[in-house]
């Protein structure tokens, strides 16, 4: 009788054992799941491999926020990276601020004699019409 061959499931869990989050994965080369940790103020977190000993600490802002889009914690305290240590490397996720725009959108270009040098495509002017027949 033919035994399917399964992938190795991989069990991640919460670094630090702050909650008690575990996920599974079975894609071979996957990157670690990440989880909103509840230790951590709900700051999005990677997870490690069961057993890793790791403690994971957020890293706040200490430059001037002004009007940008930041990542906060729970407490509204601005976050910059979390940092994840185990006992052979350290992982960071790192929280980028979101860029905005502003201001009204351009007034529309009358059309004229520069306009026609770029083609009846981009004339308002000029009107394409097919014929049948």
């Amino acid at each position: 009788m033919p035994v399917p061959i399964l992938g190795a499931v991989q069990v991640w869990e919460c670094p630090g054992g702050r909650c008690t989050t575990r996920a599974r994965t079975t894609k071979a080369g996957a990157g670690p799941p990440n989880h909103q940790c509840k230790g951590l103020a709900l700051l999005t977190v990677p997870m490690v491999k069961l057993g890793t000993r790791a403690e994971s600490r957020p890293v706040e802002r200490g430059d001037y926020i002004g009007s940008e889009l930041v990542q906060t914690n729970a407490e509204g305290r601005p976050v910059m990276a979390v940092e994840t240590v185990r006992d052979d490397g350290q992982d960071v996720a790192v929280y980028a601020p979101v860029a905005t725009a502003g201001g009204e959108a351009a007034p529309p270009r009358r059309a004229g004699k520069s306009a026609s040098s770029r083609g009846s495509a981009y004339n308002p002017t000029i009107r394409i019409e097919e014929r049948a027949g």
